[in-house]
């Protein structure tokens, strides 16, 4: 219902569009401010969309760039901000 005809979002194993139907819990490491003292942080992502992929992410690597963009060494970060762009 609500699908594009002949798409239809990937979901990772175990998990079912109808138990993602208002919202995906997520963890994240996320830094409060400029310190960049990362701390974890729940939040709820939005529903699926019919163009839409979930992964379940085990790992992220944070780089040197990362942490400029952390410590808003290039101004205009919001925050909380989660940095990390190396995922696996």
């Amino acid at each position: 219902a609500g699908r594009a005809k002949g798409r239809q979002a990937f979901v990772a194993h175990g998990a079912s569009p109808s138990t993602m139907a208002d919202g995906i819990d997520a963890i994240a490491m996320a830094c409060p401010d400029a310190a960049c003292c990362f701390r974890p942080i729940h939040f709820k992502r939005r529903a699926l969309g019919d163009y839409d992929v979930h992964i379940q992410m085990k790992y992220c690597g944070v780089c040197h760039s990362d942490l400029h963009i952390a410590r808003n060494d290039l101004r205009g970060t919001k925050y909380p901000c989660v940095p990390g762009h190396e995922l696996a």
